[in-house]
């Protein structure tokens, strides 16, 4: 049986420690205030909210249809995602009250594609997300309120976009050729998006409340870094290779808790063995 165990790193005891008593549980996103938690079910992929101790949970999303990346808005009233809107249908951008109550489709993608990495832009009433395809690029724009979808301007050429507490955008510049993985970032203090290099703990990167550096998986090693815009340099915040570590896909997940503590959600799958005895006639 596919199970999981959400651990968060207690950087005093040095060690992962279980967090929500240890749920099957990934995408946790911690809202502005601090006090409220979305995440999605693992492996099933139904997102619930609740407070950071685990109580008033409600269900937002209904069995059967896969939920993840949910994203809080900036005033705590909506939660954002990317799943389907019919059991194996494409990832579309979605909302769902904090409240509860029907989900709202903003962005169906075309056939054959999907979107990912919704995130909030500052002013709360547009989304920016990318397609999932690496052979679409572009950042996309929504408005909540009417729906529109259009091209972010500067943005042709980027993909998997992470927002920033200020309005800042992190993504990864997708070229044709082969070699490291240059990044951009998006200022809204200059209004222009800025060269960083290769950035190598990208995976899963979450802002720092403060929105001075992001926090990501390095894949190679496997360990969470913490990347910093004005010296754009990594440092080391733990590492994971002596994890058991739940994929959900090519790799694993990592987040953070409202007080920015590294999250993982740790594999612990079981399997039935079976012995059959047989007498041939």
């Amino acid at each position: 049986m596919r199970k999981g165990e959400l651990a968060r790193y207690d950087s005093a005891e040095r060690r992962f420690v279980p967090y929500l008593a240890g749920a099957s549980i990934q995408y946790v996103d911690a809202s502005r205030d601090g006090k409220w938690l979305v995440w999605s079910t693992w492996p099933g992929g139904v997102l619930w909210r609740g407070r950071v101790d685990g109580s008033d949970k409600l269900q937002l999303t209904r069995s059967g249809v896969w939920a993840g990346l949910p994203r809080w808005s900036p005033d705590g009233k909506w939660i954002a995602f990317t799943g389907e809107s019919a059991p194996g249908g494409p990832l579309s951008v979605s909302l769902v009250s904090a409240d509860g109550g029907e989900v709202r489709v903003l962005a169906q993608p075309e056939p054959g594609l999907g979107h990912w990495d919704v995130c909030w832009l500052a002013d709360g009433q547009s989304l920016v997300f990318s397609h999932f395809q690496a052979s679409r690029p572009g950042l996309l724009r929504v408005d909540v309120r009417t729906g529109r979808v259009s091209p972010l301007p500067g943005a042709e050429d980027l993909q998997y976009p992470k927002c920033g507490p200020h309005g800042e955008v992190f993504a990864i510049i997708r070229l044709r050729e082969p070699g490291p993985t240059p990044h951009r970032l998006f200022s809204p203090d200059r209004g222009t998006w800025e060269d960083l290099g290769p950035v190598p703990s990208a995976a899963w990167a979450t802002f720092t409340p403060d929105g001075k550096a992001l926090v990501g998986l390095n894949t190679d090693p496997l360990r969470v870094e913490k990347f910093r815009f004005d010296t754009r340099r990594s440092e080391v915040v733990v590492d994971l290779r002596d994890q058991s570590l739940a994929f959900g896909g090519a790799v694993p997940w990592m987040g953070l808790g409202p007080d920015g503590s590294p999250l993982i959600l740790q594999n612990r799958s079981t399997s039935d063995i079976y012995a059959l005895d047989w007498e041939a006639p």
